[in-house]
């Protein structure tokens, strides 16, 4: 059980609440493109029809659903 000494916290206290500096807040879908970047890979048999076979118009669109919401204004 830790216990801070009273006068440190006392003092922390009746600051006014530090905004976190810009690095550490991360927007959510800045979060949510990390984690997505992570399955984008998909495996071949995962892909409903073999990528050689497929217009890159179709792949593009395939894709989409995937990466549109999720990007927003951040690049990834």
């Amino acid at each position: 059980n830790l216990h801070l000494p009273l006068p440190l916290l006392q003092s922390w206290m009746h600051q006014p609440p530090q905004p976190l500096p810009p690095t550490v807040m991360f927007p959510p879908q800045s979060v949510l493109s990390l984690s997505q970047s992570k399955v984008l890979p998909v495996p071949q048999k995962a892909v409903p029809y073999p990528q050689k076979d497929m217009p890159i118009q179709a792949f593009l669109l395939y894709q989409e659903p995937v990466l549109g919401p999720v990007r927003g204004p951040f690049p990834i």
